[in-house]
């Protein structure tokens, strides 16, 4: 499973999701179940604080891990860039990150009265 890139906009106070589809180095589809996914937010990959500012919802269904983050946890998010991966764990442990990127977080112009 090679690493793929893939930049997130989000707005605050939206519910965002998304579908990943999970593939082999030779493009075939990866099977995945028994896979475990974990997916965060941080404001940098070296963020000495160790920070999550969000951790991604995530499910498995091979070849698929669906994503998700409430609003409440959206509209925590401020203005600026920020970073985040997605790891799968396989049944006999091994971790292999399969997709990150960067997350551009948009302030809305449709807001609640």
């Amino acid at each position: 499973m090679p690493v793929g890139k893939d930049n997130l906009q989000i707005y605050p106070g939206d519910d965002w999701s998304a579908t990943v589809e999970v593939t082999n180095a030779d493009g075939t589809l990866a099977n995945i179940t028994g896979y475990t996914a974990k997916a965060q937010i941080r404001r940098d990959v070296a963020d000495e604080a160790r920070r999550v500012e969000v951790e991604i919802t995530t499910g498995v269904d091979s070849p698929n891990v669906n994503l998700s983050i409430p609003h409440a946890q959206t509209q925590a998010l401020s203005t600026g860039p920020y970073v985040w991966d997605l790891q799968l764990t396989s049944p006999a442990n091994s971790i292999v990150t399969v997709l990150a990127g960067v997350v551009v977080v948009t302030r809305e112009v449709t807001r609640a009265a």
